[in-house]
């Protein structure tokens, strides 16, 4: 197993300009690819404090010059994930006027 490469630590303060965020945990996954015959690896850093909630950096090490950041979408309704159905659509949006449609 490979370690982490980003060049973060837990409990690690980030600190901007108008607010300091905080570095909580840290996910290393590992993923065959038959096609290549090869295990791919990339990081997932927790960090909070930003608007109250978490958001996720991801650092791939196949592609070691792009960073993406990640941030919780808050539905306008809870979403209770046991009463879905089969081929049941939604529309997901951020502001509860606009957006995709997802179906299961």
């Amino acid at each position: 197993m490979k370690r982490t490469k980003a060049r973060l630590k837990i409990n690690q303060i980030l600190t901007g300009k108008k607010t300091n965020l905080r570095v909580v945990g840290c996910l290393l996954f590992r993923e065959w690819d038959k096609k290549d015959k090869r295990f791919y690896y990339w990081e997932e850093w927790e960090i909070t404090g930003l608007a109250d909630y978490d958001s996720w950096v991801e650092y791939d090490h196949s592609d070691q010059t792009t960073v993406s950041p990640y941030e919780p979408i808050r539905f306008t309704q809870a979403i209770d994930p046991t009463q879905l159905k089969k081929g049941q659509s939604f529309t997901v949006s951020r502001t509860g006027r606009q957006g995709s449609r997802c179906s299961g």
